[in-house]
């Protein structure tokens, strides 16, 4: 497993998981002079406030910048709300208190920003690895069991029970073996366009590409071959 890498600034300290990052190039289209991978360090925290730093980091939709401040200021906090956003043909974009639970349900690792498969052929799940820019998902199969659809219908309030009065928390998540993606805590589901389709506690969200239910699973993973 790569190493993660640590940057030191002045007044702000960057570090990098190699292992999280789906090359969204966010961070250099924000920073170009902080973020360069044309040059070594590829990550220079000194060219740019730590406030304009700070801000580019949180723009990494996969976590996998992360930033500490040395002036005093606070590290970043996890968004009041736990939102999982199932991007149109992409990923599942995660943000807000998550913990990352090992095979014996043990907290392994606290992240902020995610970004999960849910083509069924990353090379690192649970996360995302950007090979569903290989092939061409279909979120728009028809729910055959009238389940939550995907896309929310447009000009649909959020569910009732949706807004502020939900309880925060963390929430917990791991991958079943050869499964979907389970996760166990207050969470908003939205579509691509960020509006809320469901508000869970509990969800199983598909990580083989192939339910029908997306971005829940239906179980098709289990007989592929019934498809």
């Amino acid at each position: 497993m790569p190493e993660t890498q640590r940057f030191e600034g002045e007044n702000i300290v960057v570090t990098y998981n190699p292992q999280l990052c789906i090359r969204s190039a966010a961070c250099g289209k924000a920073l170009p002079d902080v973020f360069n991978s044309l040059q070594k360090p590829w990550v220079n925290p000194d060219q740019s406030s730590a406030d304009n730093v700070a801000h580019a980091v949180r723009q990494c939709p996969s976590g996998a910048l992360q930033f500490e401040r040395k002036d005093g200021k606070i590290h970043e906090s996890p968004p009041q709300k736990n939102t999982m956003r199932a991007v149109k043909n992409g990923p599942l974009q995660c943000a807000g208190q998550m913990q990352m639970l090992d095979a014996f349900e043990k907290i392994a690792q606290h992240l902020t920003r995610a970004v999960f498969c849910r083509c069924g052929l990353s090379q690192n799940k649970p996360y995302c690895s950007g090979r569903h820019a290989e092939i061409v998902m279909n979120d728009e199969e028809e729910d055959t069991d009238n389940d939550k659809p995907l896309s929310a219908p447009k000009d649909t309030p959020p569910p009732p029970d949706a807004p502020e009065s939900e309880p925060h928390g963390p929430v917990q998540i791991k991958m079943a073996p050869k499964g979907p993606l389970l996760a166990k805590g207050p969470m908003e589901v939205c579509d691509n366009e960020g509006k809320v389709i469901a508000v869970k506690k509990t969800a199983a969200f598909c990580q083989c590409g192939n339910s029908r239910k997306k971005p829940f699973c239906d179980g098709t993973h289990i007989n592929p071959k019934s498809l």
